[in-house]
């Protein structure tokens, strides 16, 4: 059921509200082919619909839109809903197991997939797992809709990457991450690094520097996260600012940082409680290690061990 108008406009720039446009209708064009599915032979022959953007829902947000604009319910024996965290850990489990057929057989069952922030399954095993699944749910007839803040060239290797490239791939964001700042002030790019690397008991020198060793990666990619997140500047920007890196490299920054937010609750923290810092916002509740005499004191002895000579 190839529709010209949609092979066509994937392929020509748009503005937002075009790419809006398109998104919408492609969604559109799912809904009713999942609901006028006839069995097999009846595939979906646009390949999976991949929205580029930071948001944790947007693959199911855009669903839910194209489902209530024709008045249909998302029946679990229609749409099979994921988190790409919560994906990636049941691959993992899956491949622990030796159950991953049966996953695949269950998202086999089900006539749409939807992934949001599929770009959260991340190591090389899970990934080509993750093909095998696609793979399997595919040739029964199933669709898939995912978003990823990351492009599926750069976010899979070539296996996965080929697949979800295959398809309809619609920018729902000006630039995948963010594309404006939060609300508060607007904190300067030295600001950002100066406070990513005191977190880390580092000089601003040695974040911006050419060490890639674990903690100044680590600040780096804190500083790259947040720079993004709260200024809204450009991968470009942000990277000369980080000692005139390119874009892919804080792009693979902020990527990193975001996982471990996403996997590590204290850590999670104290980025909030960093970020309030920077913006003046109010500061979340809860237990943080920034700042805490304890953590300053811990930092302190590290620091002091690493410099002292052997």
């Amino acid at each position: 059921m190839a529709d010209p108008e949609v092979a066509g406009s994937a392929s020509r720039p748009a503005g937002a509200a075009g790419m809006a446009r398109l998104l919408d209708h492609v969604a559109g064009l799912l809904v009713e082919h999942v609901v006028g599915f006839r069995g097999a032979g009846d595939s979906w022959r646009l390949g999976p619909l991949v929205i580029l953007s930071p948001a944790a829902d947007a693959a199911s947000a855009t669903l839910a839109r194209a489902l209530a604009a024709r008045g249909v319910a998302a029946a679990a024996a229609l749409v099979t809903t994921w988190s790409g965290a919560a994906l990636d850990r049941e691959i993992a489990a899956a491949l622990a197991d030796d159950r991953l057929d049966r996953l695949a057989a269950t998202l086999a069952a089900s006539r749409l997939v939807v992934v949001d922030r599929l770009d959260l399954v991340v190591s090389p095993e899970r990934q080509q797992a993750l093909g095998h699944l696609f793979d399997t749910a595919t040739a029964a007839g199933a669709a898939w809709v995912v978003s990823t803040a990351i492009h599926p060239q750069q976010a899979f290797g070539p296996q996965c990457g080929s697949r979800l490239c295959g398809g309809i791939v619609v920018v729902a964001a000006a630039d995948p991450i963010t594309s404006r700042p939060e609300a508060g002030a607007v904190p300067s790019l030295g600001r950002i690094i100066r406070a990513a690397a005191r977190l880390h008991d580092l000089a601003p020198a040695t974040v911006v520097g050419p060490s890639r060793g674990r903690t100044v990666a680590a600040a780096r990619s804190l500083a790259m996260y947040l720079a993004r997140r709260l200024t809204g500047r450009s991968f470009q920007a942000i990277g000369l600012a980080c000692g005139g890196r390119d874009h892919t490299t804080v792009l693979h920054g902020v990527r990193v940082c975001g996982e471990r937010i996403a996997r590590d609750p204290a850590f999670a923290a104290d980025v909030e409680r960093l970020a309030s810092g920077l913006t003046g916002r109010p500061a979340a509740r809860g237990r943080s290690r920034v700042g805490s005499p304890a953590a300053a004191r811990g930092a302190r002895k590290r620091h002091s061990q690493r410099r002292r000579p052997a």
